[in-house]
């Protein structure tokens, strides 16, 4: 292709087409139509004797002049008029004006990855060792003919280098992002023609951020990439990610998932460990995917007690792995030490709510308060905290509703509410983010009247407005695919033994016709009832919240009717409970950018600041003390953040690997808001463990999004032409004839060859 149009594919990209002979283009035109007739003239016209005057009135009066319209004809004639429009183009000089750098009067910054990722072997040579030959031998001695060039190592920033020889992949980690707008900030007074970066594309953050992209295409500077190394990983098993909940509460079970890619181990058995603290807590054995396929695989473990804990996933090395380094993965947890506290309201007595109070009376997780309507005017409190709680009933105002995390209403009708109580509950799930389970009965549900009221839009199924959907005909509760894979209705980690475990649970002796769930919806537990399959539990999210129904009063069954030591019904309802109060926001509540931050210490500290009605709160003063592993603390302020209410940021930078305590504390004038404490962790000397094959889409995204090119190791070469056609620096406008380039001679040779093959063929030469 090189040879057939001489110039590079960037010159024809960027170029503008032009006639360097300076007739005009019109001109052009009608010469190529004036040739086309006189072609048409010579090859359909009669070849006889006949007078031309004769043959034109007989055209004229529809006379039996024969013109020669054959497809034979026809074929000569587009051959022998392309062959022409071809001669006449290139007489007119065709060509190319491009902009191109000044010789000499831009500089090329060349940027070498210096990270320890380059020290991987790729064909029994590293990829540093094959970077610095391909840029000795094919890059800088042409580009330093046309620029003044300048090379830098990249690791956790640029350093400037006298020759190649200073970069040795000693380098703890790759940041290519803000390596670039260091760059770009560096040279801001200089002519920059554009930037080479030579890289595997191993970024230990995985992407590059928009705001440091932003700033590289501030300056309008092309990055163009050379990939170094292997696209295909070979022989090794990595355990790219881990993922579990960040912040939980104390004794929960949680779910780890867990991403697996591997090569060359197809079909071997594993062991997937996870460790809380450095305590095994959960074991599985797995079998490897195919290559390169990635793999999910979930484990559920306890988060025990209170406090910041290291939650470690591992693999078991494999038999003849090279590189075993990146068979681990850590993330932080943070168990909260708080209780977050779950109202539960019922119209009359039933054994329900008591089993339910058993179920929580040993779980240090939550505190269960529960309230009783005894008689018309009368209620029975339980696990208040003090004896004002709910003394003149249900909540009427925001600030003693939302005090709680968890709401659950059982057989209660709806008129029992007043219009703004009703108001109010779905304001606790739409705005304070709380949760809110109904349960079946007599009167609950449908039964209850909630079908017409405000709470039966924010419900995971719709339930109708008539009557009579409650019945006391047994109903067998049965998983759904869903409720395989839930935490919530996983009473033991094995899903084999999960299912046994619930088709061995008695019948409900009461249950609740509901209608079809809403989109979105999550139907955990279906029931077979009358000869049709009805959803039993369903949820989903709501606004900031999250609802369920439980259309039945009676699982207390579960308990009452299976051995003492069967513990299925109280570790259904704790997780229930559970489900129902997770991410629920406290009055401060924190979220940080990364919990993990591996070779570098920027983290992000975002707080939303609510009053006792969840109201924004725009006039706090939001601090936050972060304490070292050395035990060293600083304390920093978080400012507002414009446009978002309520909402305070804190860009902060730790130096030390370890592990960090941040306490955030909101004060509104002397009067304390609330406060929130998280941990984070920075890890040294890890990222560059992982992704050991090129990152190509990396290098190619960041490319085409500056307005420069990708290149592989073979390519190389083309380096330096390719470069001088950059739109940055100081350029200048050039011309380059196009009339000729090989193509063109190469097509006209094409078109008479054809055209004496087609006549030898058909005898008429």
């Amino acid at each position: 292709m090189d040879w057939l149009f001489q110039f590079p594919r960037i010159v024809y990209e960027r170029g503008t087409f032009v006639f360097l002979s300076g007739w005009p283009v019109w001109l052009l035109v009608c010469v190529t139509i004036a040739v086309w007739l006189v072609l048409a003239w010579r090859l359909f016209w009669p070849q006889d004797d006949l007078p031309v005057t004769r043959k034109i009135r007989e055209l004229s009066l529809g006379g039996r002049l024969r013109l020669n319209l054959t497809g034979r004809t026809l074929t000569i004639w587009a051959l022998q008029s392309l062959f022409a429009a071809l001669v006449l183009f290139l007489v007119w000089r065709p060509g190319l004006e491009v902009s191109a750098l000044r010789s000499q009067q831009n500089m090329i910054a060349v940027l070498l990855d210096d990270s320890g990722s380059m020290l991987e072997k790729d064909g029994g040579e590293t990829r540093l060792a094959t970077a610095k030959r391909v840029l000795s031998d094919e890059v800088l001695p042409g580009l330093r003919d046309r620029f003044a060039v300048k090379v830098y190592s990249v690791s956790g920033g640029i350093r400037a280098l006298d020759d190649l020889a200073g970069a040795n992949g000693g380098g703890a980690a790759s940041h290519l992002g803000e390596s670039l707008a260091q760059l770009a900030r560096d040279t801001s007074n200089l002519p920059v023609g554009g930037v080479l970066l030579v890289s595997d594309g191993a970024d230990n953050r995985g992407a590059i951020a928009p705001e440091l992209l932003a700033a590289i295409r501030a300056r309008r500077i092309p990055v163009h990439t050379l990939g170094i190394g292997r696209t295909e990983m070979e022989r090794d098993v990595e355990l790219e990610d881990l993922r579990a909940a960040p912040r939980t509460y104390s004794n929960a079970k949680l779910s780890a998932q867990i991403r697996i890619r591997q090569a060359g181990f197809a079909g071997k058995p594993a062991r997937l460990t996870l460790k809380l603290d450095g305590k095994v807590v959960a074991n599985k054995e797995i079998v490897l995917a195919g290559d390169g396929r990635p793999q999910i695989e979930e484990v559920t473990f306890p988060a025990g007690a209170a406090g910041a804990k290291i939650l470690e996933a591992s693999l078991d090395a494999m038999e003849g792995e090279p590189n075993f380094a990146n068979n681990v993965r850590r993330q932080l947890v943070n168990v909260d030490p708080e209780k977050p506290r779950v109202l539960y309201v019922e119209g009359e007595p039933r054994w329900e709510m008591k089993f339910v109070r058993r179920a929580m009376e040993d779980d240090e997780t939550l505190e269960l308060v529960t309230m009783l309507r005894t008689t018309q005017n009368k209620i029975y409190r339980q696990g208040i905290e003090d004896a004002k709680e709910l003394e003149s009933g249900f909540p009427t105002i925001p600030e003693d509703l939302f005090s709680y995390s968890g709401l659950v209403i059982g057989t209660l009708e709806s008129n029992w509410f007043t219009p703004a109580q009703i108001q109010l509950i779905r304001r606790f799930v739409d705005e304070r983010g709380g949760g809110l389970l109904m349960l079946g009965g007599r009167n609950g549900l449908s039964d209850g009247g909630y079908g017409s009221s405000e709470l039966s839009g924010i419900l995971p199924v719709n339930l109708g407005t008539s009557p009579g959907t409650f019945s006391r005909t047994p109903a067998k509760p049965a998983l759904t695919a869903r409720g395989e894979e839930s935490l919530v209705t996983r009473l033991v980690d094995d899903p084999a033994e999960n299912r046994k475990l619930w088709e061995a649970l008695p019948t409900l002796a009461d249950h609740q016709k509901v209608g079809d769930p809403r989109p979105g919806a999550q139907v955990l537990l279906e029931m077979g009832a009358e000869g049709r399959r009805t959803p039993l539990l369903a949820m989903q999210r709501f606004g900031f919240g999250r609802t369920a129904v439980f259309a039945t009063g009676g699982s207390w069954r579960w308990r009452m009717q299976r051995d003492h030591k069967d513990m299925a019904h109280y570790n259904f309802w704790r997780q229930l409970l559970r489900w129902l109060v997770t991410d629920a926001p406290r009055q401060v509540s924190t979220e940080l950018s990364e919990q993990i931050l591996l070779d570098r210490g920027d983290v992000t500290l975002t707080a939303r600041v609510r009053d006792k009605k969840w109201a924004p709160v725009n006039d706090s003063t939001v601090t936050a003390r972060i304490v070292g592993p050395d035990g060293a603390g600083m304390e920093q302020r978080l400012e507002p953040v414009a446009g978002q209410p309520g909402e305070y940021r804190l860009q902060a930078n730790v130096t030390q690997a370890g592990t960090y305590v941040a306490e955030i504390i909101a004060r509104r004038g002397a009067e304390e808001v609330g406060r929130d404490t998280l941990s984070f962790r920075r890890e040294d000397g890890v990222a560059e463990a992982f992704g050991r094959v090129q990152n190509r889409a990396l290098l190619e995204g960041l490319s085409a999004r500056t307005g420069g090119n990708y290149y592989t190791a073979p390519d190389a070469s083309r380096i330096p032409e390719e470069l001088t056609f950059s739109q940055s620096g100081l350029t200048m406008k050039e011309t380059r004839d196009l009339w000729s380039l090989p193509i063109f001679f190469l097509l006209l040779a094409f078109l008479k060859v054809a055209e004496w093959i087609l006549r030898r063929r058909w005898g008429s030469l």
